[in-house]
């Protein structure tokens, strides 16, 4: 691989720019890069002969984005998130205000992906867009876990970073497959997932405010966005989430006073009241009807 992509290390900061390890496996080129700019950027990441697949392991600034060279018009830029792609022989234009931020990039042969794509996938312009701020948790680990591999090699450790690698192939083989060919209606597939995995977090309810930060938009365009993609209001949505998180932790062991923190709550008592006219039932009702439940499916078995 070292060989294709020698030409992949230009980056559009080439100037302020230093690999500071690398590592040379079956299917890929893996780079841990130190990026330095003190003045805004605006530039072109050349085009390789592989897939680039970057994350961002310290923050990259909010206002970063990109558009994709003789794909997209000179004036169409899209947000790029911590996790971005770009499909082999695509240049991409970047600008951002200054940073100083440290990743790892995966220069990935470009047949080890599309071989796990149907023969009639194409990167259509949806696909694109999403690819510039994939909100995929799973792949998130997978790299850095193998970047502490690379920046920690111990027994074994090319081994360990080829079976990464693969993973890391497989997930985004899936991420891709999963996107759709035209433009959602409502919020862009990365925005909603970005909502879900915050929701997924055990812990307070987050804000209007928070989710409207996180999906780079304002309140008005996230909660009018959101609405349209899936019918019903993100209050609604995060209201039901809560609740399902609610009901999950009381079937188990703990407190009813340790899940309402776990929750956020301010106390007990608003945890109850909550949950009661969520329900119609207490906590600790619905605690014991589980019980009762799980003992009668013990019995039948």
């Amino acid at each position: 691989m070292k060989e294709e992509l020698v030409s992949a290390v230009e980056h559009i900061w080439s100037g302020s720019t230093t690999v500071e390890k690398e590592l040379c496996l079956a299917k890929a080129t893996v780079q841990l890069v130190y990026l330095r700019s003190v003045e805004p950027i605006d530039g072109v990441l050349p085009e390789t002969p592989a897939h680039r697949l970057e994350l961002c392991l310290t923050r990259r600034p909010p206002d970063a984005e990109g558009s994709y060279l003789d794909l997209w018009r000179h004036d169409q830029f899209e947000s790029i998130g911590d996790l971005y792609m770009v499909p082999a022989g695509t240049a991409l234009r970047g600008r951002s205000s200054a940073l100083q931020i440290t990743s790892i990039s995966c220069l990935l042969a470009p047949d080890s992906l599309n071989a796990l794509l149907d023969e009639r996938w194409a990167w259509t312009d949806s696909r694109l867009q999403d690819c510039l701020h994939i909100a995929d948790t799973r792949i998130c680990q997978l790299l850095r876990r193998l970047a502490e591999e690379v920046y920690h090699p111990g027994f074994a450790s090319e081994a360990m970073a080829e079976l990464i690698t693969e993973q890391v192939i497989i997930e985004l083989g899936r991420y891709c497959a999963g996107l759709t060919e035209a433009p959602q209606k409502g919020l862009a597939p990365w925005r909603l997932r970005v909502i879900e995995d915050r929701l997924a977090e055990v812990r307070d309810v987050p804000t209007l405010a928070e989710l409207a930060s996180l999906c780079r938009l304002s309140a008005r365009h996230l909660t009018r966005g959101f609405r349209a993609a899936r019918g019903y209001s993100l209050g609604r949505h995060i209201a039901e989430r809560q609740l399902d998180h609610a009901k999950r932790l009381l079937a188990t062991e703990q407190s009813i006073k340790v899940i309402a923190r776990a929750l956020g709550f301010a106390s007990t008592s608003s945890f109850c009241y909550a949950f009661r006219r969520a329900t119609d039932e207490t906590p600790r009702q619905f605690q014991e009807r589980e019980r009762r439940r799980l003992i009668g499916a013990l019995h039948l078995n």
